[in-house]
């Protein structure tokens, strides 16, 4: 009984990755909205902090459909505060999943831009952190409020 019910589970789990990894290169490539669910503060921000994203379009690519209000799934995985070695600042994000309606659906995705930040924050992939994007500003510690529009591509695992 225990063999039959561990084979199941094996199963299950090969199934639901593979599901997963299919619709992240259905997507792959497209460009989505979101919208900070809280701010993206260096001097309160820890590694491992969780960060959403409200999604503002609609995304539908090769049958898989997000509705606007779906929640982008973030963490934050590096950062680094102004110090007197550090001549700027930086955080580094790692998406994870979208929550739409009862599904959650893995993804990868780069911030590719901030529309009004209030400050001049550079967008870049991350060196260290495959599908992860670095935010960083020169001469102060970056602070992006709540309610702020992320442009953000959706890629398939590798791409950067």
């Amino acid at each position: 009984m225990l063999r039959i019910t561990t084979i199941c589970v094996l199963i299950l789990s090969v199934a639901v990755l593979a599901y997963g990894q299919d619709n992240t290169a259905k997507t792959a490539g497209t460009q989505i909205t979101a919208k900070s669910k809280k701010a993206i503060d260096v001097e309160n921000s820890q590694v491992g902090d969780d960060l959403n994203f409200e999604v503002t379009t609609s995304v539908d690519a090769e049958g898989v459909k997000v509705d606007p209000g779906a929640e982008l799934m973030a963490r934050i995985v590096n950062v680094e505060k102004i110090s007197d070695t550090n001549k700027s600042s930086r955080i580094s994000i790692l998406f994870d999943f979208i929550h739409s309606g009862e599904e959650f659906l893995p993804c990868k995705a780069l911030i590719v831009g901030i529309e009004n930040a209030g400050q001049d924050v550079k967008v870049e992939s991350s060196e260290n952190f495959e599908g992860g994007t670095r935010l960083t500003l020169a001469g102060q510690n970056i602070k992006i409020p709540e309610g702020v529009i992320f442009k953000i591509r959706l890629i398939k695992e590798g791409d950067q």
